[in-house]
């Protein structure tokens, strides 16, 4: 049973592409395990706001993005906690 879920978003920047932007990582907590993955999402890192975990609001596609992260921070629906529940016992 799940008990407590956590989502976190965070930039890797050791990860640059050949561009120089940084990847936004997505980190979740689920009943004291963790597991992290890339979102696919790539961002200059003084775009991000790292204590709000979103893009500043004067980057291009600022909007789409955040609504990107909310939609997955504050995700409720059934077929997400399958996968991560799946995540966790895969690896």
């Amino acid at each position: 049973m799940m008990k407590h879920l956590k989502t976190t978003f965070f930039l890797r920047e050791k990860r640059k592409n050949k561009n120089g932007e940084t990847p936004i990582y997505v980190r979740l907590n689920l009943n004291g395990q963790t597991k992290r993955f890339a979102s696919g999402i790539y961002v200059f890192a003084n775009m991000w706001d790292s204590s709000l975990c979103e893009v500043l609001e004067k980057h291009k596609c600022s909007d789409d993005i955040n609504v990107s992260i909310d939609v997955v921070r504050h995700q409720k629906n059934c077929y997400l906690i399958i996968i991560i529940k799946l995540l966790m016992i895969i690896t």
